[in-house]
C-alpha cells in the first residue's frame, strides 16, 4: 500500500515538472512576451533618446531573456545618472526609472572648472566660472567626467562636502557663493550678499552650521546672508559679528 502511494506521489511530481517545463518553453517562445514598450521616467536634464540608447534593449526581445540588472548598469554609465531601476511589466513592457545627479558645486581645475554633484562626481568641465557654489583653496589632482573628483592630500573632498551639506541643511542653499579651506584647515564661507563666515576647523561643523542658520534666520532679525560683514567662530564656542573685517 505504501509503495503504491509512493509511486503515485512520484508520478504527480513528474507531471508537475513536465507542466513547469512546458510553461517555461511557452513563456520563452510565445510572441505575447516580446518587448513592445519601454517607458522611461525621472529624467530632466538627459534626453529620453539618450537613455534609450544606453539601455540598448533589443526590440521584440523576449521579456524574460533580458537582464534588468544589465540594463540598469548600462544606463548608469551615463554621467548624469545616479541610479537606474529597471522592472518587467508582464506581458510586454520594460520600465526604467532614473535618478539624475544634480550640479551642486564647482571647483577650479586646470584652465577651467569642474562641475560636481553632491557626492563629488565630476559631471562636466566648464571653461569659465558659473553661477554655482565654488570650492576654493585647494589643488585638483584629477577632474575627469564621470569620475570622483580627486584633490591634493591636504584638502580632502569629504571636508568640502560636509561643510556644504551642513550649511545647506540650515537653509543656506543658494545663498553661499564660495567655501574655502586654508592650509591649517580653517574654513571660510562667503555668501552671495558678501558676508564672510569663518567657521574654524571641521570639528563640530554640524553644530556651527546650526548656529549660523539660527543667526541668519529668525534669531537676529537685523542679520541675514545679504547684509555683509564678518561672522566669526570664537574660542569661547560661539560666533561674533562685525560689520567689517577690521
Amino acid at each position: 500500500m505504501a509503495k503504491k502511494r509512493k509511486r503515485k506521489n512520484q508520478g504527480g511530481i513528474w507531471i508537475l515538472l513536465l507542466l513547469a517545463v512546458i510553461l517555461v518553453v511557452v513563456a520563452l517562445t510565445t510572441p505575447i512576451f516580446n518587448i513592445r514598450f519601454v517607458t522611461i521616467t525621472g529624467y530632466q536634464r538627459l534626453a529620453e533618446e539618450e537613455i534609450r540608447k544606453a539601455a540598448n534593449i533589443p526590440p521584440e526581445k523576449n521579456i524574460f531573456l533580458v537582464s534588468t540588472k544589465r540594463i540598469a548598469q548600462q544606463v548608469e554609465t551615463l554621467t548624469y545618472v545616479k541610479e537606474a531601476k529597471v522592472k518587467r511589466r508582464i506581458p510586454d513592457k520594460i520600465t526604467i526609472s532614473v535618478t539624475e545627479r544634480v550640479e551642486t558645486a564647482s571647483i577650479k581645475a586646470g584652465g577651467g572648472y569642474a562641475i560636481i554633484d553632491d557626492t563629488g562626481h565630476v559631471l562636466r568641465l566648464a571653461l569659465g566660472e558659473e553661477d554655482i557654489l565654488c570650492f576654493s583653496g585647494c589643488t585638483v589632482n584629477r577632474a575627469e567626467e564621470g569620475k570622483l573628483l580627486e584633490l591634493d592630500e591636504e584638502h580632502h573632498l569629504s571636508m568640502y562636502l560636509s561643510v556644504r551639506d551642513n550649511l545647506f541643511a540650515v537653509g543656506l542653499e543658494g545663498k553661499i557663493k564660495t567655501i574655502s579651506i586654508d592650509d591649517i584647515g580653517e574654513i571660510k564661507a562667503v555668501t552671495r550678499g558678501g558676508m564672510q563666515i569663518y567657521l574654524g576647523t571641521i570639528d563640530d561643523i554640524a553644530y556651527k552650521a546650526e548656529l549660523v542658520g539660527k543667526i541668519l534666520g529668525d534669531g537676529y532679525p537685523e542679520l541675514n546672508a545679504d547684509c555683509g560683514g564678518v561672522l566669526r567662530w570664537t574660542s569661547e564656542g560661539n560666533f561674533s559679528y562685525r560689520q567689517n573685517e577690521n
